[in-house]
């Protein structure tokens, strides 16, 4: 199966680059590789970086979009993408949703294994982004990510609203683990998210 992992990513913040790097690592270490995608507008989008990823995964038979601050367990990825190959649909890679605080962040990013620090709390089945698997024609016929969303917010949950209205989301049963970062300025992609 051939996986293409798209990564939204644009440099600037010195510790979204360290958890970058830190996750660039570990997809590595799963036997995958990531790739940045930046759709290249002044504003940096993710939800435009998303479809850049896609496009850029014509060929695969999975693409991942894979944020820059979230790791699974290995198996997580290769459960996901035979689901999402064998149903054509959206594929949340994990079910158990664990955010770290920043501290908690630092000693992973210093080693600490990810998957047995403490987390801030645990949710489950609430993630719809993060990191998802799907083929490239599931997802334009889900018609790919709203590119008026700008920067960080809802544009996941918007396209998450239309995989559950037009196809279906499945889950693999795997943590999560979101590094800590500086939470990002979402209030006009909140009104744009509540228009639909």
């Amino acid at each position: 199966m051939k996986i293409h992992v798209g990564v939204p990513w644009r440099g600037g913040d010195p510790w979204r680059e360290r958890s970058f790097r830190y996750v660039c690592d570990h997809l590595h270490a799963c036997g995958l590789t990531a790739l940045p995608a930046d759709s290249g507008d002044d504003k940096f989008s993710r939800a435009a970086s998303r479809n850049t990823a896609v496009r850029h995964g014509a060929s695969a038979d999975v693409v991942f979009l894979h944020d820059a601050d979230m790791v699974l367990p290995s198996e997580a990825y290769h459960e996901a993408a035979e689901l999402a190959l064998g149903t054509e649909e959206m594929v949340v890679a994990f079910r158990h949703y664990r955010p770290l605080d920043r501290a908690t962040t630092e000693q992973v990013l210093d080693g600490a294994d990810p998957f047995t620090a403490t987390p801030v709390d645990v949710f489950t089945d609430f993630s719809v982004g993060g990191v998802i698997a799907i083929t490239p024609s599931a997802y334009w016929r889900l018609g790919g990510q709203d590119e008026r969303y700008v920067d960080w917010g809802y544009e996941d949950s918007d396209f998450a609203r239309r995989a559950e209205r037009l196809s279906a989301i499945h889950r693999v049963d795997h943590p999560g683990v979101h590094l800590w970062h500086e939470p990002a300025t979402t209030e006009a992609n909140l009104a744009l998210f509540e228009e639909g």
